[in-house]
């Protein structure tokens, strides 16, 4: 009813608990676990609810570890489960594990959920064929890590039971626990020592590493840009000083000019005045001597 999903536990028809789920806005805390009985029943002595990490026993430990319990489902049924090597009531766990399942088949369409209880959490990732991975953390886990683990553990279970259960129209109950279990197993070992190595922890690595190479090249076009800024600043100086040289030349190719001018006049000049000198010698100054006048008044004397 509401956002609560009610599911019946064990067999007594009147003991109805409802689980809340956990908000998908708020990836690292979980909210406090809420497991309202009607009518109040005891919470199991190994599931009593633990309010800090520093309690002391061995629950403490089953509390700092990402991973508790892991199984894989179609539909509502269990085809494989491993728990972690704690002391924790497994038939308690597992009971609820099937419960979280009935839940969440009355909520379609969720592909990551969390559901709360007693002092877990557990996380579901659907996969193909309607197969479910589920495990189950404590309440100060987060999602992180947890979520890694059904990512890896559903790419496993495609690649080596994909085709089985895709082909198979019915699966009895633990009919791959003999496969799978123990492979579940191992990986529960190896996430909660950190040995499988968080898919998101590599993820932050290579962008890490992008950011790295990128903040390098953001320099270097800095510098780049630095250095074009100064190419273009000589660039415009050395236009400018074509300019003003171009104009310098053209004066001076002027001024060249009109001195060759000058020097080819006065070179014409000479050379007339001293014609003029040869001549006058001979015919005087004024060249009358030379002239037809002159020949033709010399001609008329000669005859008279």
């Amino acid at each position: 009813a509401g956002s609560h999903t009610q599911i019946r536990a064990g067999r007594t028809p009147r003991s109805t608990r409802y689980f809340r789920r956990v908000p998908r806005k708020s990836p690292g805390a979980v909210s406090p676990l809420v497991s309202h009985p009607r009518p109040p029943a005891r919470v199991p002595s190994r599931s009593r609810k633990v309010t800090s990490t520093r309690q002391l026993g061995e629950f403490e430990k089953a509390c700092i570890m990402p991973v508790l319990y892991a199984a894989v489902a179609r539909d509502t049924v269990v085809l494989a489960e491993a728990h972690a090597g704690v002391s924790r009531d497994a038939a308690g766990v597992s009971a609820i594990a099937r419960r979280v399942l009935e839940a969440h088949g009355t909520e379609p369409g969720n592909a990551r959920s969390s559901y709360a209880e007693s002092d877990l959490v557990f996380h579901l990732l659907e996969g193909v064929d309607s197969t479910y991975f589920l495990c189950a953390a404590g309440t100060h886990d987060g999602k992180r890590v947890p979520f890694a683990f059904l990512e890896d553990a559903r790419r496993e279970f495609v690649l080596k039971h994909g085709r089985d259960v895709r082909s198979a129209e019915y699966l009895p109950p633990m009919a791959l626990d003999a496969k799978f279990g123990s492979v579940m197993a191992n990986k529960i070992l190896d996430f909660n020592a950190g040995k499988a190595g968080d898919a998101l922890a590599k993820v932050q690595g290579e962008l890490d590493e992008v950011k790295t190479v990128m903040l390098d090249n953001i320099e270097r076009v800095l510098e780049r840009g630095d250095k074009i800024e100064l190419l273009v600043e000589s660039t415009a100086r050395l236009q400018t000083d074509a300019a003003a040289f171009r104009a310098q030349t053209r004066r001076v190719a002027r001024r060249m000019w009109w001195n060759n001018t000058k020097m080819f006049a006065i070179g014409w000049l000479i050379c007339v005045f001293v014609l003029y000198l040869i001549g006058a010698q001979f015919c005087g100054w004024n060249l009358y001597l030379c002239s037809s006048e002159h020949h033709k008044h010399k001609a008329a004397q000669h005859k008279g």
